[in-house]
């Protein structure tokens, strides 16, 4: 990667962390947003997966207006939306598993019927 490039993902990164940003106040007002080094971390570890993230805060959004007195909790709100994203990041890699075994045995069951 050359000076380039990395400039140019370097500022793709903040413009998704302020995206990130502006959408936990939608979702979340009131809620203390996490920093900007924790959401370029999680944008790191979801391969800038939008949908993934967002998908976690929705989560939390919804898990506090059923608890209300979780609110606040900055630590437990940042590891139940870590774990949210990375069960739905586990069962999307399981899901495209699963489709290419299924490849593989339809490729398998193919050649043994043409036997």
């Amino acid at each position: 990667m050359n000076a380039k490039q990395l400039k140019a993902n370097l500022a793709e990164q903040a413009r998704n962390v302020e995206v990130l940003k502006a959408f936990w106040a939608f979702i979340l007002p009131g809620e203390t947003c996490p920093s900007d080094g924790q959401l370029a971390l999680w944008l790191r570890l979801h391969d800038s997966n939008l949908e993934r993230i967002t998908y976690g805060f929705g989560r939390l959004a919804r898990k506090r207006a059923e608890t209300p007195r979780m609110s606040g909790d900055r630590d437990y709100q940042i590891r139940y939306v870590s774990a949210v994203m990375n069960e739905r990041k586990y069962r999307h890699e399981q899901r495209e598993e699963g489709s290419v075994m299924h490849t593989f045995s339809n490729i398998a069951n193919a050649k043994g019927a043409a036997r």
